[in-house]
């Protein structure tokens, strides 16, 4: 007699493609280890908009070894808990140096842990195959890779967004789990998003419990949602409680104002002129990023899908179409996909990268999909998996294209040499390719190619980028004038005062009054100045009066000038130069 199936809620799914053998997942997951920390890591200096606020921070902590309060110059900055601040120190301290590569570190870390985080939930539900090739596909997303190698607190933000959207995800569907199962789970979702707190205050919150509450709300979970709510509230309580103490003993009601209140309810509203509260030089969570319209979200849906634009499209498309008979994962992922856009449009404060992590969403819908158009179903219609495909064969032309793109750019015919291996490629693909019928192994290959074009041509931007992007050069160029010296700046912000300390290893006195920069040229004391460009040339007149060395960048930014009245020894001033 046969065994008659168990009902388990869920449609029945197509065959997943052959699974691939540990020595070809290995070799792949290798492949994306290498993209991340081979390439944009420690192959350039510190860039703007985020890495100098780090550098600065970090140098600060790690010479004078406090690490509660973050600060930068002297001055307590407090925007962003001290999380990413203290893995950045920790790498640089097991590296015995502050360097922009160390800072850096840990964000390529935690965009690769981003990415396993992606390959495991979907390994679980729709196979290794599929969820390999999603791996190879989200490493190139070119928005995602951009923020993980970047030094800044988005990425830890994002990790625990992961993770907890993930916990939870994994739970939809599985009724052959306990409840105990289930409870295990949601205390690890609650527990996860208690200590993001620490990387970006209450962000994470702010993006994952609205999808969750929201769909147990629909699915009439309340005492799940109920639990969940509770135990993350008391969990937060219990860790955020030390550093609000040693916050306190620091700075006072100050601080925890800071932190609690202009930091998160001052970022989500328009509280500026309700609450009337002192803002100091570093705190602009009253006014920073208000400015942007509220369908900002709509467009940056499309704008970080790339290059993979049509692939995610025909995996949107695909969802939506089968709503009905997909399941409840994958209709959890289409209400997430809308779901974050939608609240984080309400907030006051828009940010592109606040989306950061809807890619795990367009990731496994991108898997599902895959799984689908790989099987031979019908799943995936005809049109669909000629939009895959067509993504694919654009990426894989535009690979053959770059080394020519690189050479205009560079000024030098190195990259000419890949196009000897990259045409080869597309050519024996395109002769092995099935019209517009996707083949897992030829799509494995391609994807691989396409990682190995991307890992080449990153590889030979980032000293071309160093040179229009890196600060240095100006630092380098005024060391030795500006030893001896006493150093003041007339910048008092988070980009362009944290890179003095960091590259100078002082700190300069900052002048709040910028004609004191006059008087102070004008004094028997050696003291040096840096100071905007701008500045400098708007009242040149005034500055050539006064007997001055002026040093400006020949290479890199050009935004800072350095003045100097008198050589440190002593003796007679020496003319403008």
């Amino acid at each position: 007699m046969s065994a008659t199936p168990i009902p388990t809620g869920r449609p029945p799914l197509a065959e997943a493609p052959a699974d691939l053998s540990p020595v070809a997942r290995n070799l792949l997951a290798a492949l994306v280890v290498i993209l991340y920390l081979g390439v944009w890591v420690f192959d350039h200096d510190v860039w703007a908009p985020t890495e100098p606020t780090v550098a600065g921070i970090v140098w600060e902590m790690y010479t004078e070894g406090d690490w509660v309060v973050p600060r930068i110059n002297g001055l307590p900055y407090l925007e962003k808990p001290p999380l990413y601040y203290w893995l950045a120190t920790a790498a640089c301290h097991a590296g015995g140096r502050v360097s922009a590569g160390l800072i850096r570190l840990p964000a390529a870390l935690l965009g690769l842990l981003c990415l396993w985080v992606t390959y495991r939930l979907a390994r679980r539900r729709y196979g290794g195959t599929a969820a390999m090739l999603t791996a190879l596909m989200a490493a190139t997303f070119t928005s995602f890779f951009e923020y993980a190698h970047r030094a800044s607190t988005d990425m830890a933000a994002n990790f625990f967004a992961f993770l907890c959207l993930a916990i939870f995800a994994d739970t939809i569907e599985r009724a052959e789990e306990s409840p105990r199962a289930e409870r295990r789970a949601d205390l690890l979702f609650a527990l996860a998003l208690a200590v993001s707190f620490y990387s970006k205050n209450f962000y994470t919150f702010l993006v994952v419990l609205p999808p969750v509450l929201g769909w147990l709300a629909w699915k009439r979970r309340y005492a799940r949602g109920l639990f969940i709510v509770g135990v993350t509230l008391g969990l937060t309580a219990l860790l955020a409680t030390p550093w609000a103490m040693a916050l306190y003993h620091r700075g006072g009601w100050e601080f925890l104002r800071i932190v609690f209140v202009d930091n998160t309810v001052g970022r989500f509203f328009q509280l500026k002129d309700v609450l009337a509260v002192p803002v100091g030089p570093l705190n602009d969570a009253y006014h920073a990023e208000k400015q942007n319209p509220r369908w900002l979200y709509l467009g940056a849906l499309v704008m970080m899908a790339l290059p993979w634009v049509l692939a995610l499209g025909a995996a949107a498309a695909n969802l939506f179409r089968r709503w009905r008979e997909v399941g409840d994962f994958r209709r959890f992922l289409g209400w997430t996909l809308a779901a974050v856009p939608l609240v984080l449009s309400l907030s006051s404060s828009k940010v592109v990268e606040y989306l950061t992590p809807i890619f795990l969403v367009e990731w496994l819908i991108l898997a599902g999909f895959l799984r689908d158009a790989l099987s031979g179903g019908t799943e995936a219609r005809p049109w669909e998996r000629r939009l895959l495909w067509a993504n694919v064969w654009i990426m894989a032309v535009g690979a053959l294209a770059a080394p020519v793109a690189l050479v205009f750019v560079l000024g030098h015919a190195w990259p000419l040499l890949w196009l000897g291996p990259a045409g080869f490629f597309v050519w024996h693909s395109w002769t092995r390719a099935a019209r517009w019928t996707p083949d897992a192994g030829l799509l494995r290959r391609m994807l691989t190619y396409t990682v190995l074009t991307f890992l080449a041509a990153l590889a030979f931007l980032a000293p071309w980028l160093n040179a229009a992007k890196t600060t240095e050069p100006f630092f380098n160029a005024i060391r030795r004038e500006a030893s001896g010296r006493a150093l003041y700046t007339t910048y008092c912000d988070d980009r362009r005062l944290p890179l003095i300390p960091y590259y100078l290893r002082r700190k300069p006195t900052i002048l709040e009054d910028r004609e004191a920069v006059f008087a102070l040229l004008r004094g028997d004391r050696p003291v040096g100045i840096i100071l905007p460009a701008e500045f400098y040339h708007a009242r040149r007149a005034e500055f050539a009066a006064i007997p001055h060395t002026h040093i400006a960048a020949l290479r890199g930014k050009t935004f800072f000038a350095f003045v100097g009245n008198l050589p440190p020894g002593g003796g007679s001033a020496t003319g403008e130069r």
